[in-house]
C-alpha cells in the first residue's frame, strides 16, 4: 500500500476533508504530509503510528510498508520483506492457535473468548 492511500485512508476514517486538515491533527506542517504524498519524504515511525491510528491499520504494517519503501537497495528490501513476511505468519498462527484454543475452552465453558482487540494487546514472544 502506497503511503498516499494510507494518508487517503487516514482521512476518510477521522472524517477530514484536507490534506491541511490532517497536518493539524497530526501536529504537523501542511508541507511535511505533501511531501509525504509525492514520495519526497517519508513518516518516521512515531508519524506512522500516528497515521496507523487514524486509518485504523495495524502499526506495524503500516511501518513495515514505508520501511520497504525507504529501503536504500533491492538486496534490503528483500530482506525487509522476508522478515515481515515471516513475522507476520508467525503472528498469525500464533493468533489462530489461541483463538482455536479459546474457541474450545469457551465451548467447553472454561473461558471467554478474546476479541480481536484483546488479541492485539497480547503480543506473542519470539
Amino acid at each position: 500500500m502506497e503511503i498516499a492511500e494510507i494518508i487517503d485512508k487516514a482521512k476518510v476514517r477521522a472524517n477530514i476533508a484536507s490534506d491541511y486538515a490532517l497536518a493539524k491533527a497530526l501536529g504537523k506542517h501542511t508541507g511535511t504530509v505533501a511531501n509525504w504524498r509525492k514520495g519526497k519524504q517519508h513518516p518516521s515511525n512515531e508519524e506512522a503510528v500516528q497515521l496507523a491510528t487514524l486509518a485504523g491499520m495495524d502499526e506495524m504494517q503500516v511501518i513495515a510498508e514505508i520501511e520497504l519503501r525507504t529501503a536504500k537497495n533491492e538486496k534490503k528490501a528483500r530482506i525487509l520483506a522476508t522478515l515481515f513476511r515471516e513475522a507476520r505468519s508467525r503472528c498469525d498462527s500464533w493468533i489462530m492457535r489461541v483463538r482455536c484454543s479459546t474457541y474450545r475452552n469457551a465451548r467447553r465453558g472454561k473461558r471467554k473468548r478474546f476479541t480481536i482487540e484483546e488479541l492485539r494487546r497480547i503480543r506473542p514472544k519470539f
